[in-house]
């Protein structure tokens, strides 16, 4: 038992995802902790572009990054930083996080066991091609064929598709 703080006050990680957590907006893990390769140097999430939102994380110590390519899908508004201790925070400010979360689910079950080893620009030319099929489903055939994505919210995501 520890008195007179809270365990977020005595663990600095702990506390900044407490400030984001009270921020009451929804924030999408992301990047190696959500794909699995967890780097412990990093936290990255995206989150819906509001102007309240940006003034939020920038008054609570986030500044603008010029984005480098790992962030230049088409989704991304612009991405802020904070440094806690040694530990980053990336925070995407994307268009419509909807819309980036249903293509992070459908990288995931496609193709997660090797999206680590892909380069940044492949892995930006991935993000930008499930935003296309997503926002373009007529562009799609799906044959019926094994999938992993049968019986899910996205069965037309198949194997014969991505």
């Amino acid at each position: 038992m520890i008195r007179g703080s809270s365990i977020a006050e005595c663990d600095p990680i702990k506390a900044e995802l407490a400030e984001l957590d009270k921020m009451n907006v929804l924030f999408y893990l992301t990047g190696s902790r959500y794909f699995g390769s967890k780097n412990p140097n990093d936290y990255d999430f995206f989150v819906e572009f509001t102007e309240k939102t940006h003034s939020d994380l920038l008054s609570n110590g986030y500044s603008t990054i010029a984005a480098p390519a790992t962030y230049v899908d088409q989704q991304v508004v612009c991405v802020l930083r904070k440094f806690v201790g040694k530990t980053h925070f990336d925070i995407q400010l994307v268009q419509c996080a909807e819309l980036k979360e249903k293509a992070q689910r459908i990288i995931y079950a496609r193709f997660h066991s090797f999206h680590e080893r892909m380069s940044k620009l492949q892995r930006n030319w991935l993000w930008n091609f499930a935003f296309h099929l997503l926002k373009n489903p007529h562009h799609t055939k799906y044959d019926g064929g094994p999938s992993e994505m049968r019986g899910t919210e996205y069965p037309e995501f198949g194997a014969n598709m991505i």
